[in-house]
């Protein structure tokens, strides 16, 4: 062992009073606090050494202080520490004066820092001999931090990549025997089901899979990685660097390819360190050192590892509580236990964290969505009306009121705060009006949405803004619609930060319209329509008038959720189509997509009604030339798509729609493939293959226009999670997709029309068609109900002594009955669009999932309210129903399919979203010629999970 890492500093020592000296002097010169004096005193450089670790709070990292701009051998060498003796004494007391190991010295060193200063892996072989709690590097430059990084949590939520399922399995098995083990930690399988975690493990080789093709949807705060260390440095370790940056997560490390019965002893030491209140980092050392005899490598920001631990949690939550005047005493309790006995110490304080969770939530006084308006003319107080022609300023912001408010307040009770301020968009459209965001350095002396003195401070408000591209275009100018969207933090209390939008009403507007949509992670929280009057008088009129809207609560645990790739808010607000994405100044303008949009649905209801189930779709000529229209239609839309906002449009793999008003779009159809010959194109050969995997690569006939590969339609391909702005559940509290499962399907509930099987059917051919529909939905569950009338459905959707039906579904026939759209089951038993309430879902406190099948049940073009959008709003959770019109004899083929589908993925084991579950479904029913899988749409929710 070599005893020249600080020139002859200390070379008279043995090894290892060598090395503990090595790490006083590296924990004394790591900027952590100040200078400290020389001293041959042991005690006094134990009392220094504690103050620089805060008993345990902090891993220094090792002589940064002396790193840090360290150029030259000599400056190296120097130090005021002189007596290498005294300081392996002090650092001897330090360890056992110890009084738990979660105060025991950790250590980092820095990876890369002037190599030529000292060997690292002389450095680091050595500093395994100091009895320190963990030893870690630092990477030579920051990670790059990805939004929606989950928080930590307790129990510790450990991840397997979901196609790692032996180890998984593995896992579980440890788990079963081990009865403390469910109580502190809780098992995931991570990928299409869940995609979030606090530690991720994978098995060996697949950390070089994920950093050498693109990364799949998961999120972690740590990475262990069950590969063998080579070396301290060198370039494999690079892989594990490129995983911390993919990830974006705060470490990473290397334990060890271990076999089966280390893994066992490893794991499950591994959880008990973490239940010990030790940050991970620590965790895994002592696991794999003290434990298994081996040294992980571990890799990470010391000053973010150090908080992955018990006692951040109790804090986190002990501040939101006593912002609430809750009594706060988790991090107190974790900092006075020993926490030695997973069973007495672990297990009542997860307890512990469950209920404080509910008692903050419970106390969370409500804040709603705000607005106010200045003028120019009067900036002491807010103005009733906008002045004409001029800049006026647009205040949103979420906070308390005093006021009464009757609407929807923000739902932030279930928005988890853990890591602080959480952030948010507030998109502001405009129609007749030029908008632009105020940028943060412009609002920054503005203290919030009271402080009336600060609007006429702002720098840019007398400026006018500038017409756009697209409003120079217009002849109306009631029908530009200008778009902005700022970025504020809401705080766990009080008021959020504040969104300043200039507003500039065009010519001739008397009164503006717009929508405040308010988003997290490209998901929407909350909107609102937003009205206010233009004129000279600024006390004119009513003031700014909010109309809230819910959009769904379920991505109100925003942390939790699996971030989108695009969020696309669709409306007619100015009576024509547009598209509004967050973060773009102009809406994308369909309006001459009204064509393309009218020739979908005509290509999908041929496609429907003139498919023959019995022949293979290739050799239906019907079939060729409706394809033909819906790929060629599809591609209009996709380049308008392509020339409004560019090519990272093929990079969306998880879109959520918003559809207001009025407004259709049929996103599913967009064809993003090769545009189509228009009188030779037919399906592509290798299209089955393609849907049934998921996946066209390599196809010969990828770029040939006489080819159409259906996994080019995005309903084939893509994620897609509708929403309309009037769907939230009224029903009570919702659960939500983050917390629990889907679950078991209990029990079926359906109906069914007697138009639905044809007057051409013998009673013979009903029969066994309603048969089959049983048998189908009987995989599902054991003994699914029919109801023949409404009254049999109401009665079917209560508890009472059998289990409650969470599948509901319907194969009904539309039409209007007295007037009003109707669903009819049976023969002539009518349920008006009125008549959707409460008591047609059941009891809201378990999720639902309806099934709609028939005419047009999902026809966003309806006046007044679609099915879809009044069954979510009588409680249902998520809703699938049918753009365009399906046949009687499809729709029963159809609800045989999903019935098998959803028995498969509730048997399989292997969880799934609901979006990407839907997705597949579609898939599997064009495989079984059911061509009205185009138009199979989801409401609701798409993070539900089934199955696992």
């Amino acid at each position: 062992m070599n005893r020249n890492i600080v020139g002859t500093w200390g070379s008279q020592l043995g090894n290892i009073d060598y090395a503990k000296a090595l790490a006083a002097l590296g924990v004394l010169e790591s900027t952590g606090t100040h200078q400290h004096r020389a001293s041959s005193d042991p005690n006094e450089i134990c009392s220094a050494l504690k103050e620089e670790i805060e008993n345990g709070e902090r891993t220094p990292i090792w002589r940064h202080a002396r790193l840090h701009g360290a150029g030259l051998r000599e400056t190296w060498t120097d130090t005021v520490h002189m007596d290498a003796a005294a300081l392996a004494q002090g650092w001897d007391l330090l360890i056992r004066e110890a009084s738990h190991p979660r105060e025991l010295p950790r250590l980092a060193v820095e990876m890369a820092k002037s190599p030529e200063l000292y060997n690292l892996e002389e450095l680091m072989d050595l500093l395994m001999n100091v009895d320190a709690q963990a030893l870690m590097l630092v990477p030579p430059r920051p990670a790059e931090r990805k939004g929606g990084i989950p928080p930590w949590h307790f129990p510790v939520r450990i991840g397997v990549p979901e196609e790692a399922k032996p180890l998984h399995d593995a896992l579980v098995q440890i788990m079963s025997y081990v009865g403390w083990a469910p109580q502190v930690s809780a098992l995931l399988p991570i990928g299409k089901g869940h995609d979030s975690c606090d530690a991720l493990i994978v098995p060996p080789g697949m950390a070089g899979r994920f950093t050498s093709g693109r990364l799949a949807r998961m999120r972690a705060r740590f990475v262990i990685c069950l590969d063998n260390r080579e070396s301290w440095s060198g370039s494999w370790s690079e892989i594990y660097l490129r995983l911390i940056r993919q990830f974006g997560c705060d470490g990473a490390a290397v334990v060890g390819d271990l076999d089966m019965s280390r893994v066992e002893a490893w794991y499950m030491h591994f959880l008990r360190e973490l239940s010990h209140d030790l940050p991970v980092h620590a965790a895994l050392w002592t696991a794999g050192w003290r434990h298994i005899g081996l040294p992980p490598f571990i890799l990470g920001d010391p000053e973010l590892l150090d908080h992955l631990r018990i006692r951040s949690v109790g804090d986190q939550l002990d501040a939101q509580a006593e912002s609430l005047g809750v009594e706060a005493p988790l991090g107190t309790i974790v900092r006075s236990r020993p926490f030695t006995s997973e069973s007495v110490d672990a297990e009542p304080l997860a307890h512990a964290v469950r209920a404080k969770k509910e008692e903050i939530k419970e106390n969370r006084p409500p804040r709603y969505l705000q607005t106010e308006a200045w003028r120019p003319d009067r900036s002491e107080s807010p103005a009733l009306a906008l002045a004409p022609e001029k800049p006026n300023l647009l205040s949103v912001f979420i906070g308390p009121t005093a006021a009464e408010r009757k609407d929807a307040g923000f739902p932030d009770d279930l928005i988890d705060f853990s890591k602080g301020d959480v952030s948010l968009d507030i998109t502001l459209e405009i129609a007749g009006g030029r908008v632009s965001a105020l940028p943060p350095q412009e609002i920054r002396h503005y203290a919030g949405p009271l402080d009336l003195q600060s609007v006429g401070k702002l720098p840019r408000f007398a400026n006018p803004l500038g017409a756009t591209n697209a409003e120079s275009a217009e002849k109306d100018p009631g029908m530009y619609v200008g778009t902005a969207t700022s970025n504020v933090k809401l705080p766990e209390t009080g008021n959020s930060g504040l969104a300043v939008f200039v507003v500039q009403p065009l010519g001739g507007v008397a009164a503006i319209k717009g929508w405040i949509t308010v988003s997290c992670m490209n998901r929407v929280l909350q909107s609102a329509t937003l009205q206010a009057a233009v004129a000279a008088d600024p006390g004119s009129g009513e003031g700014i008038t909010l109309d809230v809207k819910r959009i769904h609560p379920g991505t109100s645990d925003c942390s939790e959720r699996r971030p989108g790739d695009a969020l696309l808010i669709l409306s007619d607000l100015n009576g024509r189509l547009q598209l509004t994405l967050k973060d773009r100044k102009d809406s994308v303008n369909l309006a001459d997509l009204t064509d393309s949009i009218d020739n979908i649905r005509a290509a999908l209801n041929d496609a429907a009604a003139r498919c023959d189930r019995s022949l293979p779709l290739q050799e239906q000529e019907e079939v060729r030339r409706a394809m033909i229209g819906l790929a060629a239609n599809g591609r209009l839309i996709c380049n308008k798509l392509e020339e409004s906002i560019g090519g990272e449009i093929q990079n969306w793999e998880r879109i959520q729609l918003i559809t207001r008003e009025t407004a259709s779009f049929p996103i599913e159809v967009v064809y993003d493939g090769v545009p189509p010959d228009n009188m030779n194109a037919k399906l592509c050969p290798q299209w089955e293959q393609a849907m049934r995997s998921g996946a066209c690569d390599p196809c010969p006939h990828a770029q040939s226009s006489v080819h159409i590969c259906p996994l080019r339609f995005w309903g084939f391909s893509k994620v897609i999670e509708r929403c309309t702005d009037h769907d939230a559940p009224d029903a009570g509290e919702s659960p939500l997709p983050s917390r629990q499962p889907f679950g078991k399907i209990r029990s079926v509930l359906y109906g069914v029309a007697e138009r639905a099987f044809g007057d051409q059917w013998s009673e013979q051919e009903k029969n066994a068609a309603s048969d089959g529909l049983r048998a189908a939905l009987a995989k599902v569950s054991q003994d699914p109900v029919r109801a023949a009338d409404w009254n049999q459905w109401r009665a079917g959707v209560k508890p009472l002594n059998a289990a409650e039906p969470n599948l509901l579904l319907l194969i009904a026939h539309v039409q209007k009955w007295n007037y009003i759209d109707s669903l009819e089951i049976g023969r002539q038993q009518f349920l008006g669009k009125q008549q959707i309430l409460p008591d047609v879902v059941g009891a809201p406190q378990d999720p639902k999932l309806v099934v709609l099948l028939g005419c047009s049940t999902a026809d966003v073009m309806s006046t007044f309210a679609s099915f879809p959008e009044l069954w979510r709003k009588a409680g249902a959770d998520i809703v699938c129903a049918m753009l365009a019109p399906v046949r009687g004899a499809s729709a029963l083929v159809m609800a045989g399919s999903i019935g098998e589908a959803l028995s498969a993925q509730l048997t399989g084991g292997e969880p799934i979203a609901f979006g990407e579950l839907l997705r597949n479904l579609r898939r599997d029913l064009f495989v079984n010629r059911c061509t009205e899988a185009f138009g199979l749409l989801g409401f609701g929710d798409g993070d539900w999970v089934f199955g696992g």
